[in-house]
């Protein structure tokens, strides 16, 4: 070819999931399809068209002759809301004293914007508010105000909190970490969310130091 074929995307049929029909808006065909979702190659999705199934971002690569194109990238979501929360923490067993970071992600997989969004996430006891910074919105603990958030907008949480051993009978404690989200839509939870992380909390052991002692013993004699 003397010029790179045109491979723009189109959706037909619903412009959001289920039904949402991805394809080649000039018509043009090829001699091999591939489709991917988020980067990832779809098993069996070698066809010109392509009914989504999940939501998230798709391209197609196409085959002519000894040569392959990738089309642009295009972004299909659901038409009931649905909004994705993910945590997870940098150290899932600790000693007690030591700071873990739980990291919180939110999603909108929805074909609209989120409005009125809260994320609130109340540690448990034996987890000790230290800090949190956030990408978007303000953070007063325990809550986390985004306010609006639009379709396929990600924004990220990042708390840390020191972990205490609170029963002193114990060695070691596990604390569940959960994050729960409110917001004026009803979350139809389309996708299956990943809300809470554990933490296992061990005891310092007490060093036991052992010195040789010289014990001088005097005998008195008459």
């Amino acid at each position: 070819f003397d010029t790179v074929p045109s491979i723009d995307l189109q959706i037909t049929g619903s412009n959001c999931l289920p039904g949402a029909v991805l394809e080649i808006s000039s018509g043009e065909t090829f001699d091999a399809y591939q489709w991917f979702n988020d980067g990832v190659l779809i098993p069996g999705a070698t066809s010109s068209s392509y009914t989504g199934t999940t939501a998230g971002d798709y391209f197609l690569r196409v085959t002519r002759g000894p040569c392959t194109y990738d089309s642009n990238s295009i972004s299909v979501y659901y038409c009931n809301p649905d909004v994705i929360l993910n945590k997870s923490v940098d150290q899932n067993n600790v000693a007690d004293g030591t700071n873990v970071n739980f990291t919180i992600t939110v999603e909108n997989f929805w074909d609209n914007p989120v409005t009125n969004l809260r994320l609130t996430d109340i540690l448990p006891t034996g987890l000790e508010f230290v800090s949190a910074s956030v990408t978007s919105g303000t953070f007063t603990n325990p809550n986390w105000n985004i306010g609006t958030l639009n379709s396929g907008q990600l924004e990220t949480l990042t708390l840390t909190a020191k972990a205490r051993i609170t029963n002193i009978y114990m060695s070691s404690q596990t604390y569940t970490n959960t994050v729960t989200n409110t917001q004026d839509q009803t979350d139809l939870n389309i996708t299956t969310d990943n809300p809470s992380a554990n933490v296992t909390v061990n005891m310092i052991q007490p060093t036991t130091v052992i010195t040789n002692r010289r014990i001088t013993i005097r005998v008195n004699t008459h």
